[in-house]
């Protein structure tokens, strides 16, 4: 089964474009934010943290390329 999502995963990242990730992107971070407006009104607070945390990572966090990454990020 991983290798079978692994390979779904690899033929979507392939077909995308340049313009189709902003979309993506774009759409991504409008659900996480409305999850986290409705779980926070729902007084659903973690639901709301772990939304806001998603858009944090995706939008301000900076992602290094796939040879600069490592399990062991930040610690020394």
């Amino acid at each position: 089964a991983q290798r079978d999502c692994g390979w779904a995963h690899g033929q979507l990242a392939a077909s995308l474009q340049g313009a189709d990730i902003k979309h993506l992107v774009a759409h991504l971070c409008t659900s996480a934010q409305r999850v986290a407006l409705k779980a926070e009104q729902a007084g659903q607070y973690a639901a709301a943290i772990g939304a806001l945390k998603l858009l944090h990572e995706m939008v301000v966090v900076p992602h290094n390329s796939p040879k600069e990454r490592t399990f062991r990020r930040g610690l020394r």
